[in-house]
């Protein structure tokens, strides 16, 4: 570098961008998880299950989850968005339900 501030100025354009990066990702599971939580207390949330329409009207986003865990009782794949989750429920029918994680 041709001075320290032209180095200090490059390592402060590579951390702007992985941060950029990290807080897209972030704010979109914090999205998720907001769209959940609202779905699982609304009406349209009845037997355990809701329609993937009300999910797609919502905005959720199903490219991105914080973690998957595969569901033990139904072998179906669980996609959480930090403290809310989705799992196919009928894939026919294209009904979907929410989980809530238990905190310790």
């Amino acid at each position: 570098f041709c001075i320290s501030q032209c180095r200090i100025n490059h390592n402060n354009d590579k951390r702007r961008e992985k941060n950029l990066t990290v807080y897209r990702l972030e704010k979109e599971l914090k999205r998720n998880e907001k769209i959940l939580m609202k779905l699982m207390a609304s009406p349209t949330y009845k037997d355990d299950q809701i329609a993937e329409i009300f999910i797609i009207h919502e905005g959720f986003n199903f490219d991105v989850s914080s973690d998957t865990k595969l569901n033990s009782k139904t072998r179906q794949l669980i996609r959480w968005s930090h403290a809310y989750g989705i799992e196919i429920k009928d894939p026919a029918h294209k009904t979907f339900t929410i989980h809530k994680r238990n905190r310790i």
